[in-house]
């Protein structure tokens, strides 16, 4: 089982003689606390079963032995073993390598990323941005055995580099790391006019002048103007 999961198997009697029963579960230990019924009669050629629930917050290898009682008189006994796991969540890619599709007109782009639970707890996660990469949501949890997909959302800046690793933790288990590499050209775009003459203007009259811009390059650009 994962860490902070409950699993539970049940464990059955038969009662092969011509008298009723009482069988009794003795002392258990606090894994298996929660473990029920602690009796029951079991009639005669009559079978029992008694659900034996394991739980734990620590990892670890888990392996005891449960003693119970027919009659209160002769002591019988099955051993219970566990080997609790670290909650965890596998990425569907560690590493990403993005490029802008040339029909993009947009400053950034999104991929998805899909994370998935093989444990039986549910997992919590929580994303933390770096550089020109966020991802969406950035909070939140997988159900056991279940997937969810996150949006990694790349918009490129002049003051960040396009190689980055983001982090993804994971209270109470194993943390990852998704590596993104963003392949963006060299872009070489000039304007063609070097200056745009307004002329003398009436105050409170627009004019409105066109420049143009002109891709000096092998690729697709895209740009924006900041006045």
């Amino acid at each position: 089982p994962t860490r902070r999961s409950s699993d539970l198997k049940n464990f059955s009697v038969t009662n092969d003689l011509s008298r009723t029963v009482l069988c009794s579960l003795g002392r258990l230990e606090p894994e298996l606390a929660a473990s029920t019924p602690p009796s029951q009669v079991i009639p005669s050629g009559a079978t029992a079963g008694f659900d034996i629930t394991f739980e734990c917050s620590t990892v670890m290898s888990f392996k005891k032995i449960v003693q119970y009682k027919v009659n209160e008189a002769h002591t019988l006994k099955f051993t219970v073993t566990a080997e609790v796991v670290p909650i965890e969540l596998d990425l569907s890619q560690s590493q990403m390598e993005l490029t802008f599709p040339e029909d993009l007109l947009e400053p950034s782009m999104q991929v998805p990323l899909t994370l998935h639970n093989p444990g039986n707890a549910a997992a919590e996660f929580f994303w933390a941005g770096r550089g020109p990469y966020t991802v969406t949501p950035e909070q939140g949890k997988v159900e056991p055995f279940s997937s969810t997909e996150v949006t990694v959302n790349w918009q490129p800046q002049a003051s960040f580099k396009n190689v980055q690793k983001l982090q993804m933790h994971v209270p109470g288990g194993t943390d990852r790391e998704l590596s993104m590499v963003g392949d963006l050209p060299e872009a070489r775009c000039v304007f063609v006019e070097r200056q745009l003459q307004f002329g003398t203007l009436a105050v409170g009259v627009p004019k409105q002048l066109h420049c143009t811009v002109r891709n000096m390059g092998k690729n697709p650009e895209i740009g924006r103007a900041h006045v």
